[in-house]
């Protein structure tokens, strides 16, 4: 190999080692050439090896990328489904609240008016067979 290959080389491997533990960019093909002091077109016409693996680093990188995305969107469709499971069943229990609700008026309002007929039988039998409102203290 060639002082320039040895050179485009080393240059490629820091650039990893450096993106790795410092958990940065990967090495890109401009990155490399511009530190080892050659144009870019120089790169892919001498030294396709180093171009093809700066490459396959990117597209195992879009890979992972393309695996965290279809990931998280399994997840967010499973919590999308749980989510839509809730709402159901809390719509029901509303549905359910609402009616007993209005049962529980009903019953209410039945209660009401018994009370207030047998106050009101009471009072004409007091005053034989007369209405006589009572005072009611609150």
């Amino acid at each position: 190999m060639s002082a320039t290959g040895d050179s485009v080389l080393r240059t490629f491997e820091s650039q990893l080692i450096r993106a790795k533990a410092d958990r940065s960019r990967l090495p890109s093909v401009a990155s490399v050439a511009a530190s080892a002091g050659i144009s870019r077109s120089s790169m892919y016409r001498f030294h396709s090896a180093i171009v093809a693996r700066i490459q396959a680093l990117a597209d195992g990188r879009k890979i992972d990328k393309r695996e965290q995305l279809s990931l998280k969107v399994q997840l967010l469709s499973k919590q999308l489904k749980s989510e839509r499971a809730l709402t159901r069943a809390l719509a029901r229990a509303c549905a359910e609240l609402a009616a007993d609700k209005i049962a529980m008026k009903e019953q209410f309002e039945d209660e009401r008016l018994s009370l207030q007929l047998r106050v009101e039988h009471l009072e004409k039998r007091l005053r034989g067979g007369r209405t006589v409102t009572l005072l009611q203290s609150k």
